[in-house]
């Protein structure tokens, strides 16, 4: 399984606002700041960081002074809700009739199919992980079953 790169500068994003905005300035924190802190490109990080507006995970400020602020606390931000802001869930509507190769339809459609079945459990444990991990669960390291990679 794999999350794209959206996904994953997308919660790096996040967590370079979280710990810019965690310099008691109470500032919002440039584009430029959060590309910088990631090395990510500038018009990358402001295409997720509007996905991320748009959501209501993030509050915009216009302006010579402006940039991008969390729009809650990181503990009432679920990484569920930040990774469907930055891409649709693994298993939403039409998922099957987007796998119909060169028929119609796919022939596994309908109540009875097993791979549908399996990706909507699948997409339903992903769903149920995430939600209960909250963006400043990221930040301060508390996520369960977390090793340290070499």
């Amino acid at each position: 399984m794999r999350l794209s790169t959206q996904e994953e500068y997308g919660l790096r994003c996040l967590l370079a606002i979280v710990r810019l905005e965690g310099d008691g300035t109470g500032e919002p924190v440039t584009i430029e700041k959060i590309a910088a802190a990631e090395g990510v490109g500038y018009e990358h990080a402001a295409k997720m960081l509007r996905l991320l507006r748009r959501a209501g995970i993030l509050d915009s400020v216009r302006g010579a002074n402006g940039g991008y602020l969390l729009a809650r606390q990181p503990s009432e931000i679920s990484l569920w809700d930040a990774l469907v802001a930055l891409d649709p869930p693994l298993v939403g509507q039409g998922f099957c009739e987007a796998y119909a190769g060169h028929l119609d339809a796919c022939v596994h459609a309908g109540p009875g199919c097993n791979l549908r079945a399996l990706w909507t459990h699948v997409g339903n444990v992903l769903e149920g992980g995430l939600k209960s991990m909250s963006l400043e669960d990221l930040r301060s390291g508390r996520v369960p079953g977390a090793r340290e990679t070499a």
